[in-house]
Order: structure tokens, then C-alpha cells, then sequence
């Protein structure tokens, strides 16, 4: 069938931001932005269904603090950063998704890594499976990420002052 086109000039943020709990995002074409295609920020959210290509940074972004989302049956590709980017998120699931052809042409004027899936910041129970994830640039590339370096202002820091884990439970 017919696939809806969303498309933003590259100047723009994001294609999409899902902003409220029980979002559901399906059935789009969903194409650049300056950072994010889909921004995740509310608890059970689901994006599913779409293609979601060109985005500046990440594909789908999962934000601080936002808890049970689902991601399948996407696909997502032509990103500079990460497919799929879990920050500080708890109880996600990723799955059947194909994910593929970073570009890593260091839109943040930093040298950088891709990720096909990346969870950090403090992620907990986190589920990826029965995911396609192929042609990803970058000298730090690994398909899957978990765990890694999450900048200071993002991490939620233990009362004792010690730095928290970047993923269990993955």
C-alpha cells in the first residue's frame, strides 16, 4: 500500500518528537532531520511499522527517563549516529527491526561512533532481538552497544555521588 511521507529540510531538529505516554507511531515514511527522526520522550510509546531514514544523528532516539517502549518492525537506515539511541531508559524492547548504512559523516563536526542499536545512561531491562543490523561506519562500530559513554549532565548519579552503570539487565 501507500506509505505517508513525512519529510523536513535537514535544518530542521526532528521529523517527529512523541512527547506523552501511550504514543503509538506507525505505518510513516519518516524522512531527515537535523538530529532525530523519531524523538521518544513519555513512557509507553511504541514506534513501529515505519522507515525511517536520514536522520542527522539517531533514527530513533529514546530520551531521558522515558520508560517501556517498543521499537519493531522498522527500518531504519542512512543515520549518522545511531539507529536506535536508548538514554536512561527503563523496560524498552527492540525487535525486528532492520537497521543498516550509517553514513558517520561527522555531522557534529566530531569525529564519532555508530551504533546500530546503542542503550546507555543508566538503562535497565532492556530486550533487543530478531533485529537486521548490517553496513555500519565507523572505527568504534558495533552493531550493538550496550553500556558505553554517556556524558555527565545525562546520567542519573547514585546519592553517594558515584557514577551509576550504563546498562543491566540488557
Amino acid at each position: 500500500g501507500v506509505r505517508p511521507v513525512i519529510r523536513v529540510q535537514h535544518r530542521d531538529l526532528h521529523v517527529i518528537r512523541l512527547q506523552g505516554d501511550g504514543l503509538v507511531l506507525q505505518g510513516l515514511e519518516i524522512v531527515g532531520g537535523l538530529q532525530y527522526g523519531v524523538l521518544m520522550k513519555g513512557d509507553y510509546q511504541t514506534v513501529r511499522y515505519n522507515i525511517i531514514r536520514r536522520a542527522g544523528f539517531d533514527g530513533v532516539k529514546g530520551n531521558l527517563d522515558s520508560d517501556y517502549g517498543l521499537i519493531e518492525e522498522n527500518e531504519i537506515h542512512s543515520f549518522d549516529h545511531e539507529g536506535v539511541d536508548i538514554v536512561r531508559g527503563d523496560h524498552w524492547i527492540v525487535r525486528n527491526n532492520i537497521i543498516h548504512d550509517s553514513t558517520n559523516t561527522g555531522s557534529n563536526e566530531e569525529e564519532h561512533s555508530s551504533h546500530g542499536i546503542f542503550a546507555k545512561g543508566g538503562s535497565d531491562d532492556i530486550l533487543i532481538e530478531n533485529n537486521e543490523v548490517y553496513n555500519i561506519k565507523s572505527r568504534w562500530t558495533a552493531a550493538i552497544e550496550l553500556g558505553g559513554t554517556t556524558a555527565d549532565e545525562f546520567l542519573d548519579f547514585e546519592p553517594s555521588g558515584e557514577y551509576p552503570f550504563e546498562a543491566t539487565n540488557a
